[in-house]
């Protein structure tokens, strides 16, 4: 694994918590890295098949090969929303969650301003037909 400076690894430390597991091709744990109680994988530990722990990988083929996966915004036991990535290296794979709970915050933020824009659109078109409707009314009668 490449070595990032101190600096890197204390940055990412601080903002996104990350929670490196590497596992063989079985899926079991080799090495772990991080605080897995954060993130609520408190029976993570060496030799145990990291689906047991993290139940939402369930459908990811570590026997199969397959090389790489990300799951945006997953939720983890503690109710940590996260990212969580999957990559294959020469022992097995490394999987490794990035804490993304104010990106999570921010993204629902958006999506209720959003939601909020179409619901003014959508009585603006109402009070604009009204409108509409009510000029028809006064022209027919004046």
């Amino acid at each position: 694994m490449r070595e990032y400076p101190l600096t890197v690894w204390e940055l990412a430390e601080r903002y996104y918590s990350p929670l490196c597991v590497e596992v063989d091709s079985a899926g079991k744990v080799c090495q772990l890295w991080g605080d897995a109680e954060r993130y609520g994988y408190t029976e993570l530990a060496l030799g145990v098949e990291l689906v047991d722990v993290a139940p939402e990988l369930h459908g990811f083929e570590f026997e199969a090969g397959e090389s790489e996966h990300l799951w945006p915004f997953l939720m983890t036991p503690a109710g940590v929303s996260a990212h969580c990535c999957i990559k294959k290296n020469e022992q097995g794979y490394l999987v490794i969650w990035f804490a993304a709970q104010q990106e999570y915050a921010e993204k629902q933020q958006i999506q209720q301003i959003a939601n909020d824009v179409r619901i003014l659109e959508y009585r603006r078109q109402q009070l604009l037909t009204e409108l509409q409707a009510v000029q028809k009314r006064l022209s027919e009668a004046g």
